[in-house]
């Protein structure tokens, strides 16, 4: 869930664990690739849920990462 990445003021999220994920149906869930510098993107509105992947394996630093 975004909010447990930015968190609202006043509204209490509970943690998000490997169960709750293994439940739900992730048919709906958009996949987007190599989109604004971010390797893989997963959302899924019905669950609020949003996921950024940054794939590592054997790169290098360069210039435009984020942050």
């Amino acid at each position: 869930m975004l909010s447990h990445f930015f968190p609202v003021p006043g509204y209490y999220y509970s943690a998000l664990t490997p169960v709750d994920v293994d439940v739900w149906d992730l048919s709906n869930t958009r996949v987007l690739r190599e989109e604004n510098r971010v390797d893989l993107i997963l959302i899924n509105e019905a669950h609020s849920f949003v996921c950024a992947v940054e794939n590592k394996v054997a790169a290098r630093e360069h210039g435009g990462q984020l942050a």
